[in-house]
């Protein structure tokens, strides 16, 4: 019975991982990573609970070893398969690679282009070169103003993140287009919008709103 116990106990905690697995990561992704990093945690556990047999309910070590085997084989077999079918369901980076190569591309102001492409390749001077000397990132409400402004957002939210940008909807109104996203990265995953505005053929604001 205990042993019964323990091994519920160990499939209801990899559900644990898993649940916070796909709310850090976003994705199933993150589900199979939970799974990889729960199987030593589960055998620290499983070994304690060995221990506790040994030294405190009297049993051998002989007797504990087949119940040890018993209590970390059977979660750790489910976290396997876990991490098996979140990896082969949705490899990682897999959705926006899929989504650029059946998308139509969306036409920019060659600004914005610009700004997007360098983004995806990850070239930040590319990016800071989008922008006049005076150019401006508002994010959420964080302004960033100049060159060493928007190349420092575009090493810590950006480029520097190893951000993916997918436009998906862009509509301009005289020197504004506003544009929705995917994004992916270190910092944010998932979809967003933003105002960009251009003077004189480059990008005066790129203002992302607040939610």
């Amino acid at each position: 019975m205990h042993m019964l116990l323990v091994i519920t106990g160990g499939v209801l905690l990899l559900g644990v991982f898993a649940l916070f697995g796909k709310l850090w990561g976003g994705d199933v992704a993150g589900i199979a990573t939970a799974a990889k990093i729960f199987v030593p945690v589960w055998l620290v556990v499983a070994l304690a609970n060995m221990w506790v047999g040994v030294t405190k309910a009297g049993y051998t070590f002989a007797q504990e070893l087949p119940i040890l085997l018993a209590v970390f084989l059977a979660p750790a077999i489910v976290a396997g398969i876990t991490t098996w079918q979140a990896s082969g369901t949705t490899p990682e980076h897999s959705p926006p690679l899929q989504h650029e190569r059946t998308a139509m591309p969306i036409p920019l102001p060659p600004a914005l282009q610009s700004a997007v492409d360098a983004i995806n390749a990850g070239n930040e001077d590319a990016f800071v070169a989008a922008f006049p000397p005076d150019g401006v990132v508002n994010d959420w409400g964080r302004i960033l103003t100049g060159a060493d402004g928007v190349r420092s957002w575009a090493r810590s939210d950006a480029i520097g993140a190893q951000a993916r940008m997918t436009v998906i909807e862009a509509t301009t109104t005289g020197d504004t287009t506003h544009i929705v996203f995917d994004w992916t990265s270190r910092v944010f995953n998932g979809r967003s919008e933003a105002y960009v505005t251009l003077t004189d053929g480059l990008i005066a604001e790129f203002r992302i709103p607040a939610k």
